[in-house]
């Protein structure tokens, strides 16, 4: 493991969805505030997190399994939480 300081890093959050998509690591959702889950997508590419503007995402979800799918080359959204109350 090496320590990284990205100028750019996403806010601080909990459960939120990650996997690899053969280009970088995914990341979606979370909670960086209870009880509003975020929809938003970033991307860490080993050096520096991009925040992606999908054409199409769920709502805000927390509580996420994140699955790549090799064949369709998408990141499906699983078992999560819209509301924590």
């Amino acid at each position: 493991w090496d320590l990284r300081y990205p100028a750019a890093p996403p806010a601080a959050r909990v459960n939120m969805g990650m996997t690899y998509d053969g280009v970088g690591v995914l990341m979606f959702g979370g909670s960086t505030t209870l009880p509003a889950p975020t929809n938003q997508t970033w991307r860490w590419d080993g050096s520096a997190w991009s925040m992606l503007t999908p054409a199409t995402s769920p709502t805000g979800r927390f509580g996420i399994e994140l699955v790549r799918d090799s064949h369709e080359r998408a990141a499906s959204v699983r078992g999560c939480a819209e509301s924590a109350v």
